[in-house]
């Protein structure tokens, strides 16, 4: 009888730990959905960053070639209408609602620690199929990669 409880004790000890070590991320996972949602937002600010900057100065960015970036913006926010064009950005960004639906995992690979997953994007309503991968890298820590958007 006391064989039986150490090896329980034993089994539920390796348990917690391997949670505790983290385990391979699934796509469920709220913190993998959270990073999910960060990347896609940090890749709709990069989008509609040329598109707030010609609506606000008027310059046609994508005829005249000028490649405009949000850090850039920052760097120079003192320049021309710099200040207007963030603001223009930053309150598009802060109106933004988004969300990930239906998420589905595709995939998993428990000796790489690494999964596959599809879900829905959902931006303002509008749906849109991705797919991502979360993966722990080598300092143990959450690595997510989106592909679809």
């Amino acid at each position: 009888m006391l064989k039986i409880k150490n090896i329980t004790v034993v089994i539920f000890m390796a348990l917690l730990l391997s949670a505790c070590g983290g385990g391979t991320p699934k796509g469920t996972d709220s913190d993998v959905k959270d990073l999910v949602l960060d990347i896609t937002m940090g890749e709709i600010k990069k989008q509609i960053t040329p598109v707030m900057y010609q609506k606000v100065t008027n310059v046609p960015v994508g005829v005249i070639g000028i490649k405009v970036t949000y850090e850039n913006l920052v760097k120079n926010k003192n320049k021309d209408k710099n200040s207007q064009v963030i603001d223009a950005i930053d309150d598009a960004m802060d109106n933004m609602e988004i969300s990930l639906e239906n998420v589905r995992i595709d995939n998993v690979n428990d000796e790489i620690e690494k999964s596959e997953s599809s879900a829905n994007i959902i931006v303002n309503g509008k749906s849109s199929p991705i797919t991502y991968t979360a993966q722990r890298n080598s300092d143990g820590d959450i690595y997510v990669e989106v592909f679809g958007l």
